[in-house]
């Protein structure tokens, strides 16, 4: 059916557009008032846009997961949904899991992780951004998700407020005496403050917070020893002179480390 919807398509779309909707970086701006359209396929995810969503559907590489999110212009679908395939290379999310999404948004990771997780598990999907925050209970209903708990908040070494860049999926906190043009304000906790009494016995943190990451990892010192969690943390972010991956080995120093997933470095640590 699907490649017939494809077919259906391409015979009413100039070959021109069609070129563009399938080379360019589909960004969610493309939307249009078009039935079906295959925005672009790369070997591990192909995305859709159907009736004012995207359709993302990642083959064998998450267990053929579809995820649906509401078009919203400015945000390239095809490449975020294809870095959350490195948060799946290792075994760390099952039934019953308490899952956290440190930088949420747009919501695929999240989604995906609370279909593992089941109906006895629970995800702590964390995004600061207000538009953010919003969309993201939009992509839950859209996915028909229950077991999400949505938190206005970033995670850092400390509660407090920051002032963040408002660069769209890139967004992050910025050092203090310094504001971009486009900026905002937002809460910061930290994890041991979150689950201080809080005690899930299967804990998975995943983090991709654009290079706040290792703040953040300070502000999980307590649940680290407590919980003993599983980690999957974006690594690839540029730090000084060297990768954040390598700041992660020095922090994490007795846990079984490995960094996975070239294409969006991932570092998974876990105890055995």
């Amino acid at each position: 059916m699907y490649s017939k919807a494809k077919a259906l398509v391409k015979k009413k779309i100039d070959p021109k557009i069609w070129k563009k909707l399938s080379i360019a970086k589909s960004r969610v701006m493309l939307c249009r008032p078009l039935q079906i359209v295959r925005a672009r396929s790369r070997k591990d995810v192909d995305v859709l846009y159907h009736n004012g969503k995207f359709v993302i559907k990642y083959d064998d590489q998450i267990d053929n997961a579809v995820v649906s999110l509401p078009c919203k212009p400015g945000t390239d679908i095809l490449n975020s949904a294809g870095e959350i395939i490195g948060y799946f290379q290792a075994d760390y999310i099952h039934e019953g899991s308490t899952v956290v999404d440190a930088g949420a948004y747009p919501g695929d990771f999240t989604v995906v992780a609370s279909r593992m997780v089941g109906s006895n598990g629970r995800v702590y999907a964390f995004e600061p951004h207000p538009e953010h925050y919003d969309y993201m209970h939009r992509v839950l209903d859209a996915n028909e998700t229950d077991n999400v708990t949505l938190v206005p908040a970033a995670l850092y070494s400390e509660d407090g407020v920051k002032t963040l860049e408002d660069n769209g999926m890139g967004s992050r906190i910025i050092g203090n005496g310094f504001k971009p043009k486009k900026h905002y304000t937002a809460r910061t906790t930290t994890l041991d403050s979150f689950f201080e009494k809080q005690f899930p016995k299967d804990l998975v943190i995943k983090m991709d917070i654009e290079g706040a990451e290792l703040e953040a990892l300070e502000g999980a010192q307590d649940v680290i020893q407590r919980l003993n969690p599983k980690m999957m943390i974006a690594s690839y972010h540029e730090i000084g002179s060297k990768r954040s991956c390598e700041y992660l080995e020095e922090m994490l120093a007795g846990m079984n480390v490995s960094h996975k997933y070239p294409a969006h470095l991932t570092t998974y640590a876990h105890r055995e």
